[in-house]
Parts: C-alpha cells; structure tokens; sequence
C-alpha cells in the first residue's frame, strides 16, 4: 500500500501464504518483479540482475505512477470496503 501511495515500484519475494501470489499481481501490472525464494539460495545473482533492470527500465516507475493515479481517483474509505463485503457475503 505505501510503496502505490508513493509510487515505487516493488522488488517482491512472497515467503509464506498469499505473499507468492500478491508479488506475481505486481509483476503482472507491471509496477515490480517477483522472486521465488528458492532462486536466492545459489547466490544474489538473480536478485541483482532484476534489480539493476528494474532500475534501469522506467516502465515500472511510469506502471507504478499510474497505479498511484488510481488509488488517488478511486479511493475507498475503510467503512465503504467494509460494507462491500459484508453485501457481498448476503
């Protein structure tokens, strides 16, 4: 949530539970890259190389931006998402 609020784009490596999943949805939008954990135990190689493209390339700061652009135009209050679901669990 910080790193859309302030558009950065995300280096993401999903530990346990959803984190794999929500890491691959940032990648899939374009505003960061995911790492499987697993692809740190040879050495930092991987994690370097991603890193240094993602700085390197400015689409993920520009997909990070327009992330930012929406969460500002569509906000939603915690009352509002709150009620939303319970609607939706009617």
């Amino acid at each position: 949530m910080e790193a859309a609020t302030f558009s950065v784009p995300m280096m993401l490596i999903g530990m346990i539970y959803d984190q794999s999943r929500n890491a691959r949805l940032v990648e899939r939008n374009g505003w960061g890259l995911s790492l499987d954990k697993t692809s740190l135990k040879p050495g930092p190689e991987e994690f370097e190389q991603k890193l240094v493209g993602m700085l390197i390339n400015g689409k993920y700061k520009k997909n990070a931006e327009r992330i930012n652009r929406l969460m500002r135009t569509k906000p939603q209050t915690g009352e509002q998402k709150f009620l939303f679901y319970i609607k939706f669990l009617e």
